[in-house]
């Protein structure tokens, strides 16, 4: 059976950047949960494209998230882009979206 958690259209919290729109939907007493896609459209190469992956989970890797799911979203400028400005934008991007007290409330209504 699939998990509710993961599907697409799960109520979460969005971000936008130049490289990046994040969602992020909190998951209590899990650990964190971590995807990151980019569309054929944006890079027709399979080698840019996983390139950009690869880099995208070595930045997450890096920083300490709370408990949740995170999808990244890998767009066309970022293709070009060197790492240390996608680094600067998804540690902004990651903290802002999700406050501490909406992590703790979760997604059930009281």
């Amino acid at each position: 059976m699939k998990d509710q958690s993961l599907s697409a259209s799960a109520p979460g919290t969005m971000a936008h950047g130049r490289f990046y729109s994040v969602k992020i939907n909190p998951i209590l007493g899990k650990k964190a949960v971590f995807s990151c896609s980019i569309s054929k459209k944006n890079a027709p190469l399979a080698v840019d494209r996983n390139r950009e992956k690869r880099r995208c989970r070595a930045i997450f890797s890096s920083l300490s998230p709370r408990t949740a799911e995170y999808r990244v979203q890998i767009k066309k400028n970022a293709v070009g882009a060197s790492f240390n400005e996608l680094k600067e934008e998804l540690t902004h991007l990651i903290p802002t979206t999700l406050s501490p007290a909406k992590a703790a409330r979760g997604t059930m209504p009281r």
